[in-house]
């Protein structure tokens, strides 16, 4: 009886440390987010949102109607793909940009992008603990929310990110695409015949808007839809002709993505490498960011999430047999993402490329130690049988040095330099503000122009964003300039000297 007593309130304490663990998580997570969210309520169009939606602000403008309007979003879409790039799917999403319907909407971006993030990722580690590891439990939350914290605060070029719409969509959107997708190949992997369907459109759908969108993840959808199809046919034939199926419209978008004419033409501007050298750099690449962006708060996040892998993987039935492989696997597919510039331009591509490589890095960091911690565990055979005393003992341990790690580490980096302290001190020192006015000014003048117009640059501008950089009034072919212009509908804009 006795030892049942401390049983009981040992589970008990457990409970309650588990419960304010999972209070403190979600209480930090959302604080963190109120000044980066609240922030895009100053944020405006930029650059390429200009020259992709301008056909749709004309439309609004106008008052054309839906036929103007779908006539303006074909127009871009086949414009662009017979002379810059195939990418039909983003060029279609690019042309819906916010502020082209009315300029006050433009702080959508931002709810947009951040919660494409948090949605793909609440619903990946949800469908992967419940739905695959058949493990019913609260940290299906708590496991996303550690990795979104890092994700949203450490994220290398914010402006790219979460504020500029054309970028962000291009990739931290279509990133939580393909995660979604992901998600939906586990999902129908568990599911009755019954709901097989409805779920083999969803996802073809989303495969093909994600085959018509940028070639990094593309081409890694279409390796995994690859490897769901080869898993399928070792142990669940059913499901290999719907992954088949799913696989077969994904690759069918990106070829038609590939062959564009006006691929060619953007080449035509770029040095490119060769297949196997392409390869070679991507996988060079991925090792250099994994030892750049592992740091103490990495190392600490981690270290928090181990305890609550080793309490799944002790409820699931799951077999860890093949750690060397996943993680082989799961290194190519990081990777391969890069492949894509390096072939095309001989680099990794843009700031906002570099994004969606730090997404992925912490899908591939976490993902390698559960499985690994997993094969530990179930290699065992039992033999790493905890008491609940040792487990609470273990729990303090590995919470307090994980605090300490991403403490220390946070300092370290800045707060300044997290999204986090970016935006607020672009708040509190009013340089959000200010830009949102000297923004408004220069829109302003430009409505009220019909010809030629001189404006200014944006003299201050937070760090949370980018400034219009529009060029010198000689320099009358600027495409910043010229795509301005056009979405504005007047002559010409100048930049004053």
């Amino acid at each position: 009886m006795l030892e049942d007593d401390n049983k009981k309130r040992i589970g008990c304490s457990g409970n309650k440390i588990n419960l304010i663990i999972t209070i403190l998580i979600v209480a930090g997570f959302v604080l963190s987010l109120i000044p980066v969210l609240y922030i895009s309520r100053y944020a405006h169009p930029l650059f390429d949102d200009y020259s992709y939606s301008a056909g749709v602000r004309k439309a609004i403008v106008e008052h054309g109607g839906i036929s103007q309007l779908l006539h303006s979003i074909i127009d871009i879409v086949r414009s662009t793909y017979k002379n810059w790039q195939g990418t039909f799917s983003a060029v279609f999403l690019f042309s819906l940009q916010p502020a082209a319907f009315n300029p006050s909407l433009y702080f959508i971006t931002s709810i947009v992008l951040v919660g494409s993030l948090v949605f793909s990722n609440i619903l990946f580690w949800d469908v992967f603990t419940k739905r695959f590891l058949k493990v019913s439990s609260n940290y299906s939350v708590l496991i996303p929310l550690i990795i979104l914290e890092m994700q949203i605060q450490f994220v290398p070029y914010i402006q790219e990110s979460f504020y500029w719409y054309n970028g962000g969509i291009y990739y931290t959107f279509f990133y939580a695409l393909e995660v979604v997708l992901i998600s939906l190949l586990f999902i129908i992997w568990e599911s009755d015949n019954k709901h097989i369907v409805p779920l083999t459109i969803l996802s073809g759908f989303i495969g093909m808007i994600i085959g018509g969108g940028n070639y990094s993840n593309a081409l890694t959808t279409v390796m995994f839809l690859v490897l769901a199809v080869i898993l399928g046919l070792l142990f669940k034939k059913r499901k290999a002709v719907d992954y088949g199926i799913i696989l077969f419209f994904t690759l069918f978008a990106f070829i038609i993505n590939v062959v564009a004419p006006g691929n060619r033409v953007r080449a035509a501007n770029n040095i490119s490498l060769s297949a196997w050298k392409a390869i070679l750099a991507s996988l060079k690449y991925a090792f250099e960011c994994i030892i750049k962006w592992t740091h103490l708060p990495q190392i600490g996040m981690l270290l928090l999430l181990i305890p609550i892998f080793y309490i799944i993987i002790k409820r699931t039935d799951f077999n860890f047999n093949y750690p060397l492989v996943a993680i082989v696997l799961g290194f190519g597919f990081f990777a391969a993402q890069s492949t894509p510039p390096f072939f095309a331009m001989s680099s990794q591509g843009a700031q906002r490329q570099v994004n969606m490589y730090y997404y992925s890095y912490y899908m591939f960091m976490t993902l390698g130690v559960f499985y690994l911690e997993g094969w530990i565990i179930k290699r065992s055979g039992g033999r790493i049988a905890l008491s609940d005393r040792v487990k609470k003992v273990l729990l303090y341990v590995f919470v307090g040095i994980s605090l300490i790690c991403i403490g220390v580490g946070t300092l370290r980096y800045g707060i300044k330099n997290t999204t986090f302290g970016i935006t607020y001190l672009d708040l509190k020192s009013g340089r959000a503000q200010r830009y949102d006015e000297e923004y408004k000014r220069i829109e302003e003048l430009i409505l009220d122009s019909e010809g030629a117009v001189y404006t200014t640059d944006i003299n201050e501008y937070p760090n949370s964003f980018y400034r219009l950089n529009l060029s010198r009034k000689g320099d009358v072919g600027y495409w910043i300039n010229i795509s301005m212009a056009d979405y504005y509908g007047v002559e010409a804009i100048y930049l004053e000297e």
